[in-house]
């Protein structure tokens, strides 16, 4: 679970500094590559909120 875990904060890492800040408070995320399910262990509820805030596009 460890390795999974350290896989998807990888994933994560690499799209934010793919996807460059439309303003300050929101980063483009592409549909797919992220698994909001395998995320939500190891992350504090902040992250995950904006993670999830993200993939929706609010």
């Amino acid at each position: 679970m460890d390795t999974r875990m350290a896989q998807a904060r990888k994933v994560v890492r690499m799209d934010i500094e793919r996807f460059p800040l439309r303003n300050k408070n929101r980063v483009e995320i592409p549909q797919g590559p992220i698994d909001l399910i395998d995320l939500v262990t190891g992350f504090s509820n902040e992250v995950l909120g904006c993670l999830i805030i993200m993939k929706i596009g609010v």
